[in-house]
């Protein structure tokens, strides 16, 4: 699985109550990915506020934070920290 097609799977298998463990092609190797619960958010899109469910992952001196909205085909907002500090952060402005 790629990078791109495992947000799609983060937000499908939350919503199924599965687990969040992925296997990725990195850099020729295989990683397995193991996402965890940590909490449920309020996030604002197009002006409107959702209930996300946040889910993290650790690897190294890297984390990756996702907030998936059940009604978002993809995560709402997606936070990537290395040395703990903000190195991107995505957010869904509006949904039609």
């Amino acid at each position: 699985m790629d990078a791109l097609l495992i947000n799609l799977a983060i937000a499908r298998d939350l919503a199924a109550g599965k687990p969040l463990t992925y296997r990725m092609v990195d850099e020729g190797r295989i990683k397995n990915m193991t996402y965890r619960v940590i909490g449920k958010e309020s996030i604002t899109v197009g002006g409107k506020s959702y209930e996300a469910t946040k889910v993290s992952r650790a690897d190294g001196n890297k984390e990756l934070i996702a907030w998936i909205v059940p009604e978002f085909p993809v995560p709402a907002r997606m936070l990537q920290r290395e040395n703990d500090r903000d190195a991107l952060d995505l957010t869904i402005k509006a949904m039609n």
